[in-house]
């Protein structure tokens, strides 16, 4: 909130921490709101409070009717449909594997964040990026992928964007052709486009 507030911009939390909105509160937060914001986290957690407080239908029907949403790492994969998550919430001190959740299915792909990051295990940092694995890993019923570095982000709709932080940091757009699937980075983005539009 106070991002938002150092820049000018009023904001309404919809929960704290712990705490669950009721679905009247959700529908009105979600219905007068000029933007939503989702921020990062564990992915898991947050589609499960998420479901606890039945409000995946009123966010998806708000995204789909072309309200704007923004987010973080976890918050920004919410629309997809598919989303390559790191699942655990200590990576250093459990055993885990990556896992493919089911999003809002807003974005008919499925994606990943800190696609360039290698994660920590209890053994030392995986060998393999959240990319190289996503792309070994591609689920068969997938068309489309997109894989986001640290350090850039993305803007979906009539008008996408590529945006970087970081010069260094790739978006990849990821696409299934027969059994191989294409990795190429985004230079243009009208490459967005075939994802941009809204199920």
């Amino acid at each position: 909130m106070q991002f938002f507030a150092d820049m000018g911009v009023k904001t309404t939390l919809l929960h704290e921490f712990g705490g669950l909105p009721s679905r009247t509160k959700m529908e009105h937060e979600i219905g007068r709101a000029a933007l939503i914001y989702t921020i990062g986290g564990n992915t898991p957690y947050l589609l499960s409070q998420l479901r606890l407080a039945d409000g995946e239908a009123p966010l998806r029907e708000a995204l789909v009717s072309g309200k704007p949403h923004a987010g973080v790492s976890a918050g920004a994969l919410l629309p997809f449909a598919l989303i390559h998550s790191n699942v655990s919430a200590r990576p250093a001190q459990e055993k885990w594997d990556f896992e493919v959740l089911h999003g809002l299915a807003v974005v008919d792909a499925i994606a990943t964040a800190h696609a360039n990051q290698h994660d920590p295990t209890p053994e030392g940092f995986r060998p393999d990026s959240r990319l190289e694995h996503l792309l070994r890993t591609f689920p068969e019923s997938a068309q489309y992928g997109l894989a986001i570095d640290e350090g850039a982000a993305v803007t979906l709709g009539e008008q996408c964007a590529v945006i970087r932080a970081d010069p260094a940091a790739n978006v990849y757009l990821l696409t299934r052709r027969g059994d191989t699937i294409e990795a190429r980075r985004v230079e243009d983005a009208e490459q967005l486009h075939g994802l941009s539009h809204p199920s």
